[in-house]
């Protein structure tokens, strides 16, 4: 059972405290769940489609083939939050398009799926409980930058630790 724990930052009222136990479980039964469901037999390795299917799966629009550059050169995928919807997920064409960074494309695609699976619900709260006031152009946003996804401390801020729990849990869904 995952323990909510004060967020000392002010983005959330709470956050999520998972162990990697946890988040291991979580995700090794996500993807068993899938692809019993799409293949009826689980099969490794994981198709990059299956991982398409699981983003979209949980109420999130992908667009695979996203110009980031506004958000800077080394911004490989973006998640952003809506009242009213599920969240977007945002992949660089720069990766998805490259048939040479495919492992890096399957990796985003499941560090981005973190964002949905794990933070969506801290979104749906705060947009529930009408705590919109944070109006920071990129607030409702995990923008995933390829170092601070494989480098992002735990303890310094709640982006370091967004990007830390969704690269935890891409490390899961991929192994």
């Amino acid at each position: 059972m995952v323990k909510m724990i004060p967020d000392n930052t002010g983005r959330f009222a709470k956050r999520p405290f998972f162990t990697e136990k946890e988040l291991d479980g979580d995700c090794e039964r996500l993807i068993r769940e899938l692809l019993l469901k799409r293949h009826g037999k689980v099969e490794y390795p994981v198709l990059t489609d299956d991982l398409t299917v699981l983003i979209e799966n949980h109420d999130a629009e992908l667009d695979c083939y996203a110009d980031l550059r506004a958000y800077g050169d080394d911004v490989e995928g973006v998640t952003e939050f809506f009242p009213e919807k599920g969240p977007k997920v945002s992949i660089s064409e720069h990766i998805s398009g490259d048939d040479r960074r495919e492992n890096r494309y399957r990796t985003t695609l499941t560090h981005e799926f973190g964002h949905v699976k794990f933070h969506g619900p801290l979104w749906a709260e705060k947009f529930a409980t009408g705590d919109l006031l944070d109006r920071r152009p990129h607030a409702n946003k995990a923008v995933s930058k390829r170092d601070n996804i494989l480098n992002a401390p735990h303890h310094h801020s709640i982006n370091d630790l967004v990007e830390f729990l969704a690269g935890t849990s891409r490390d899961a869904l991929v192994r």
